[in-house]
């Protein structure tokens, strides 16, 4: 799994927020938050891991 983790990770965040944001219907903005936070900070995680110094997709 190592390498793998933070990617799975920012993909569940850039998934699930969206989603749960759909089905349920909740508002973020009533929250002090933006409905499009959870896609962006996934997509953050996603591109903070690409930049790290070991290999990502790899053990080794």
């Amino acid at each position: 799994m190592k390498g793998w983790k933070t990617v799975l990770l920012g993909l569940g965040v850039a998934v699930v927020s969206p989603a749960v944001n759909y089905i349920a219907g909740i508002d973020w903005t009533t929250l002090g938050l933006s409905p499009t936070a959870g896609g962006v900070i996934g997509a953050a995680i996603i591109g903070v891991r690409a930049l790290t110094n070991s290999p990502v997709f790899k053990a080794g």
